[in-house]
């Protein structure tokens, strides 16, 4: 039996009453999206293994379908994407745990294919833990990690940035539950719905970590000193926390299954050689190492690759320098990472090498070596 029409306005999230004010959208735009809504939830198996992943994945086609079949206005970009974010929150109102994450977070997780692929199969962790220090309240969202990363989205609740700071932010420390920081590879921010959002990746590689980690967030603000005397060109400032640390213990199980391909191969061109030395393929991110002696070792060297399998280009490549990887006596090593879903392909892959760049001291003085070191392999 669908609700009635009271239950079904209760139901609306509150973006769409903003935009019945603003007039941006009528009653007849939204009703074939909850009596979609509504076909959906009734049609649903009690309990039965896997209908989120599946009902989350009909929904994103069903969102599609619906965008364009809503009413042929002319619009904005920026609110046609507006409207698009209002359509999946109506469709998943009710529908308890599909998308249990707020708009932004889940826009971070879906620019990455890896993630996207854990969040959508069901394999992730929805936490929804908090904590709450003076004025800020931390909300860890949603976890997942593997062999190669652990993956956190949590929001920062109440964190304004006063008027004396001309920058802020939040330090990021996350321990395992022996005590090891784990670092940290990179992250996302978005504070433009008043309350901070964020993606944070931390390295997992090589590491014997349990499921239980503690996350610390704290808030700091940076002061605008003016120039330094004897650097025109340097402002000076300082930092000053801005409240105490929040700390969040939480549980995240380690999907430990990883594929290796550790086979030594190697490539010369201009004659320098070039060694594949490992590739470490796991559910949401595949790491590819090769090493080198620097044609000039007082610069810092970086190998520009290019990954494919038989379906096409891989996206991603960022490099970290990484060591004990076996590296011979003289060779640096670059690990590049590929945030993607590849744990279960298991066909050919090629790396191509096309540039080894030796950076000097400042960013514009650079020797580029133009190249092709190709390395065909599977992974096993």
């Amino acid at each position: 039996m669908n609700p009635d029409n009271s239950m079904r306005e209760q139901a609306l999230p509150a973006e769409v009453n903003d935009m019945f004010t603003e007039k941006l959208i009528t009653a007849q735009d939204v009703e074939p999206l909850l009596n979609l809504r509504d076909t959906l939830i009734g049609s649903a198996p009690k309990a039965r293994a896997g209908f989120q992943s599946q009902l989350a994945l009909r929904l994103e086609a069903e969102i599609t379908q619906q965008h364009y079949s809503m009413r042929r206005i002319r619009m904005p970009k920026s609110l046609t994407a507006r409207i698009l974010l209002v359509v999946v929150a109506v469709l998943t109102v009710g529908v308890g745990g599909v998308l249990a994450v707020n708009s932004i977070l889940r826009q971070f997780i879906s620019y990455d294919a890896g993630l996207n692929a854990a969040f959508t199969s069901g394999n992730s962790v929805q936490l929804n833990q908090s904590q709450t220090v003076g004025n800020y309240t931390l909300n860890l969202q949603w976890a997942n990690a593997d062999s190669n990363r652990l993956t956190l989205g949590f929001t920062l609740a109440g964190f304004a940035c006063p008027v004396e700071y001309v920058v802020c932010g939040i330090k990021v420390k996350l321990v395992s539950q022996s005590g090891q920081e784990i670092p940290m590879i990179d992250g996302r921010a978005d504070d433009s719905h008043g309350v901070y959002t964020y993606l944070y990746n931390f390295n997992l590689a090589s590491r014997n970590v349990d499921h239980a980690f503690r996350l610390e967030i704290e808030p700091y603000g940076m002061t605008n000193d003016g120039t330094d005397p004897d650097q025109p060109n340097v402002i000076r400032g300082h930092t000053v926390m801005l409240g105490e640390p929040i700390r969040l213990d939480f549980s995240a199980a380690v999907n430990n299954q990883v594929r290796v391909f550790s086979t030594l191969l190697s490539a010369t061109d201009h004659d320098i050689p070039v060694t594949l030395r490992r590739v470490m393929v796991s559910p949401t991110q595949t790491r590819v190492v090769v090493c080198f002696v620097p044609p000039a070792p007082e610069r810092s060297w970086t190998t520009i690759p290019h990954l494919t399998t038989r379906d096409g280009d891989v996206a991603g490549g960022a490099v970290n320098y990484v060591s004990g990887v076996g590296e011979s006596s003289g060779e640096i090593c670059n690990e590049h990472l590929y945030n993607a879903a590849l744990f279960d392909y298991t066909g050919d892959w090629t790396l191509e090498i096309t540039e080894l760049v030796g950076f000097g001291k400042q960013g514009s003085d650079q020797q580029r070596i133009a190249g092709s070191w190709e390395f065909q392999f599977k992974v096993p």
